[in-house]
């Protein structure tokens, strides 16, 4: 009966749904097929119209993959997802993508695939997406400094944008990464 009400038209009702499902899904020990079934449709809630359905589901991934990874068997959907939510209108939705993504890049992608990824993100998008992306570089360079380090010169070439924000979010970055 819960599974019906994420797809409730009342978003507070999507809202308790997803908590509970969340809940559900963290504390349950069921049949691994059923779980799949299960987390399927609630990654669906990561394209929600409601911040704070896609912000309560990002939040239960995140400790998801800190509790127990392997309840999730594909994480490329999952990523495309989190990228797709890295540009979304609400600050607390795209923080949330990037903290994801943090996890999923430090954790469970090849350094090849996270770098690829940020790196296309870093010279295609918006300067909101562009700080966030920088920060993640600064991130991930904590966890893993010596392979960041082919990053850094692109990192100090962006010093060159105009936009402040960007200029600065680049400078924490190198510092995080500097102190590993």
């Amino acid at each position: 009966k819960i599974r019906k009400r994420l797809f409730d038209s009342d978003a507070s009702v999507r809202r308790l749904s997803v908590k509970l499902m969340g809940k559900l899904i963290l504390s349950l020990h069921i049949d691994k097929d059923r779980l799949q079934d299960i987390i399927e449709e609630y990654l669906e809630k990561l394209m929600d119209n409601d911040w704070k359905v896609k912000f309560l589901v990002m939040r239960t991934l995140m400790k998801i993959l800190n509790q127990d990874f392997t309840k999730l068997k594909d994480l490329e959907p999952l990523l495309s997802i989190v990228i797709v939510n890295l540009r979304d209108d609400d600050d607390d939705v795209a923080r949330s993508a990037a903290e994801l993504l943090k996890i999923l890049g430090t954790y469970f992608l090849s350094k090849d695939k996270i770098f690829y990824v940020l790196l296309n993100l870093l010279y295609n998008e918006k300067p909101r997406v562009k700080e966030l992306i920088i920060w993640l570089f600064g991130e991930i360079g904590k966890e893993r400094s010596s392979e960041i380090i082919p990053i850094i010169p692109k990192l100090i070439n962006l010093l060159k944008e105009c936009d402040y924000r960007i200029q600065q979010k680049i400078i924490e970055a190198l510092i995080s990464i500097s102190e590993n």
